[in-house]
This record gives structure tokens, sequence and C-alpha cells, in this order.
């Protein structure tokens, strides 16, 4: 199996063992560390090329995602992606990456294996924040189409509110340094990046108020100053911005329900729409260019998942 093909060998493991409590265990004469260890040696080039151990790398950590594992060998194996963060060889490893960590937080949470603290996982969080204000441009991709930033945020998250962690001042510093770099960036970017990193990093801020009230500022202004848009992805994504920011608590009900409103009259209730020039009513134009550019699917479906939150409440 460690020579499958890396999404082939997900998908078979979720295909067969997602619905039941399997864990597997080794035997004790097979030493999980030494393994990954003898892997990352040879793992040494930029992954964007597959190579026979930039697989058997994604492939140990999908394998070891369904074995029970000890506090130090869990440990050693974030420290290692860490270490190939920072060696900045990471590309199509990611993946990899989040699957590990998420089926090991679900095993934890479903307690039917040792317990494990998952608090190390910030050392890669703060390794890919690193990277990210050394090069924007070149890490951006890795926050979308994936969701191993979500799933690495939401458990930092949960360890935050079981264990009330603290950042350190060089983690402070790091965001706080992010935050400054995010703002010298083309709006879209800002929103971008606010979406997929910035609002689920709020919540791990809150013990550290300096940074905490820093990052609020950010996203708060950026809400702001969006209030005029054109297109209908500016739209979207502004949509997904307030959603985010409300679901975090910096923005209430009433701000997110009025976008929510006015954006549902916009593209959903076309007996309400006005017309442009007396001719196509301006829910079939905006249609017409979300056909065109491949949207209209993700806004309606987020509009439809807003109000579904409305009725939560």
């Amino acid at each position: 199996m460690k020579y499958f093909d890396n999404k082939t060998l997900m998908q078979k493991l979720n295909q067969y063992f997602q619905k039941t409590n399997i864990i597997f265990k080794t035997e004790r004469d097979i030493d999980l560390i030494e393994i990954f260890k003898n892997i990352s040696s040879q793992f040494v080039n930029i992954d964007i090329l597959e190579t026979e151990f930039s697989r058997l790398f994604k492939n140990f950590l999908v394998l070891s995602a369904w074995i029970e594992l000890d506090q130090n060998t869990f440990d050693t194996i974030v420290e290692i992606c860490q270490e190939k963060i920072d060696k900045d060889i990471l590309r199509n490893s990611y993946d990899s990456i989040g699957y590990f960590i998420a089926k090991q937080w679900n095993k934890f949470k479903m307690e039917i294996k040792t317990e494990i603290k998952f608090s190390i996982l910030d050392h890669i969080l703060f390794s890919f924040i690193r990277k990210l204000t050394e090069n924007f441009e070149g890490n951006l991709i890795f926050l979308q189409g994936s969701c191993w930033m979500q799933n690495l945020l939401f458990i930092l998250q949960q360890c935050n509110i079981e264990y009330h962690t603290e950042l350190d001042l060089i983690q402070q510093a790091l965001i706080n340094t992010l935050i400054k770099k995010i703002m010298e960036l083309p709006n879209d970017a800002q929103i971008f990046i606010s979406n997929f990193l910035i609002c689920d990093l709020f919540p791990i801020t809150k013990n550290n108020d300096g940074v905490n009230q820093n990052v609020k500022k950010f996203l708060f202004n950026i809400w702001e100053k969006n209030q005029n848009r054109k297109t209908i992805q500016e739209d979207e994504a502004y949509l997904l911005l307030t959603y985010n920011m409300h679901r975090i608590g910096i923005l209430n009900s009433e701000q997110y329900q009025k976008i929510f409103f006015e954006l549902k009259n916009k593209y959903m209730n076309r007996e309400t729409t006005k017309k442009f020039n007396n001719e196509q009513p301006i829910q079939d134009q905006l249609l017409k260019q979300a056909m065109q550019e491949n949207t209209p699917d993700r806004i309606l479906d987020l509009l439809k998942n807003c109000e579904n939150s409305f009725k939560k409440e």
C-alpha cells in the first residue's frame, strides 16, 4: 500500500474504514519514528515532481493517520513535517499532513485511543505563517482547494479552549508581521487570506489581548472598506467574509443579516430585481455573468448556508 498513488490511498482507506472504529496497532519491533526519519532523510527536493521518497513521505502520513500513536511518535512526525515546511520543499504534501492531523484528532475525540496532546501542531502553523510572510505569491495556493489549514486551525482552537494556551512573543510577532504584510497586498488578496486563514486564526489569539485586537481591527477594516462591490466574485468573497466574521464573533447578527438579505435580493429574489435600461433584469445579467465565470452555484449555496445558520440561531 505504501506505493499507491497518494490520492488513491486516501480514497481506499476512507472507503473501507471511514465508518468504522478500526484503529491499527504496530508490532513492538516496528519503529515508526525510525522509518519516517529514514524516508525524510531522502526526501530533500521540492515535491512538485513526485519522487519515490516524496510519495513515501505522503503515504507514511496517510497510513499513520489510522495507527494508534504514542505522544513521542506523534510529536516526532509533526516536528519532521515542520522541518520540511521550514526547508520550503513542500508543495503537494499539505493534503497528506492535513489528513494525518484530522484522522488522529477524530480518533482522539472518539476516545478509542491513547490520549494525545495536539498543542504541538502550532509549530506547523507558525512555520507556514513565516513562509507565507516571506513569499505570499508562492504559498497562497496552499490555502485554497484543501482543508488542511482549516483542520489545523480548528484543532488548535479546541486546544486553546481546553488548555487556555497563550501565544509566545515570537508567535505574537509573527501574526503582527503577517497582518502588516497582508495590508500591503491588493484588496482581493486581503479578503482571500482573511477568509482562508485570518478569521480562523483570530480565536487562537484570544488569550493575547494585544495581537487579538490587532487581528480584529484588521478584519473589521477590510469588511467596512468593501461595502461597495461591483462583481459577483467580490460579492461572493464578501459574503463569505461576513459569514466568517459573524461565526467568530466580530460581527453581530444584525450586521450579518443585513449583508445576507442585500445579496439574497440581488441573486435569489428574481421578482424584486430592477432592470437595466428597460432590458434584461439585473438578476439575469448577474447570472449570465456568473455562468461565464463558474460562480453561481457557489454563491447560491453560500446564501442557502447562511439562511440555514439563521434558523439555527
